[in-house]
C-alpha cells in the first residue's frame, strides 16, 4: 500500500521487481530509496504487508510467479498482466483428478500452478507437465477435440483461461489482445516446427 509519492515516480513494474526480490523486512526502505531516486516529487507513504503462508496466500503467490514468466503474460506490463489475470479462473485439483478427457472438445487452455499432471493418449503415457507449464493453448483459437487425457499426479491447482473470456478481452482491448494472440501464434508455430521438424538436406 502506498502514496502516489512511490507510484507517480516509481514504475509499477519496478515497485514489483522490489517486492519481489527484497526481504519483507527491508523492502519499505529499497521503495522509499527509489523513491528518492526517481526524485521523490511528494511525500512518500508505504505499507508492507506479508501475508501469513496459508495455502491460499501460496497458490497467489505461485499464479502471481506463472504470470510473470508464462509465454501468454510475461512480455505485459504489469498493469496488463492485472487485467488479463481477470479473465483467469483459479481450480484446486485433488489427485488422480481428470482434468481433460481425449476426445472431449473444449474451449480452454489450462496452466499448472502446482503439482503435476499426467498426459496420455490411448492409455499410454506421452509426458508429464509441471509447474509452469501448460496445454490446450489451441482452444484459446477454436473447439476441437482433445489429442490426449489429462490426469493430476497428486493435489495441486491449475489456472484456466476459456475462449470466450480471452476473445473478449481481445475485442475489448485489442493492443493487449494482439500482443497476446502474437505470443500465442509464435509459441504454437514453434510446437509445430518441434512435430514436424524440415529434412536437413
Amino acid at each position: 500500500l502506498c502514496s502516489d509519492g512511490l507510484s507517480d515516480p516509481v514504475g509499477a513494474d519496478q515497485i514489483e521487481a522490489i517486492t519481489c526480490q527484497d526481504d519483507v523486512h527491508t523492502v519499505t526502505d529499497s521503495l522509499v530509496k527509489a523513491s528518492l531516486d526517481a526524485g521523490a516529487p511528494d511525500n512518500v507513504s508505504v505499507v508492507v504487508v506479508e501475508p501469513d503462508a496459508t495455502p491460499q496466500a501460496e497458490a497467489a503467490r505461485a499464479r502471481a510467479q506463472i504470470m510473470q514468466s508464462l509465454f501468454l503474460f510475461k512480455d505485459l506490463s504489469f498493469n496488463a498482466r492485472l487485467r488479463v489475470a481477470r479473465i483467469c479462473e483459479a481450480k484446486a485439483i485433488s489427485l488422480r483428478e481428470t482434468i481433460a478427457r481425449e476426445g472431449e472438445s473444449s474451449s480452454a487452455m489450462y496452466i499448472i500452478v502446482q503439482g503435476r499432471v499426467e498426459v496420455t493418449r490411448s492409455g499410454m503415457p506421452i509426458t508429464t507437465l509441471g509447474a509452469g507449464e501448460h496445454f490446450g493453448e489451441m482452444s484459446l483459437l477454436d473447439e476441437q477435440p482433445r489429442s490426449a487425457t489429462v490426469t493430476s499426479t497428486g493435489a495441486g491447482s491449475v489456472m484456466i483461461i476459456r475462449r470466450d473470456a480471452f476473445m473478449d478481452l481481445c475485442k475489448r482491448e485489442p493492443g493487449l489482445g494482439n500482443g497476446m494472440l502474437m505470443a500465442l501464434s509464435q509459441s504454437l508455430a514453434a510446437r509445430l516446427r518441434e512435430t514436424n521438424p524440415v529434412p536437413r538436406r
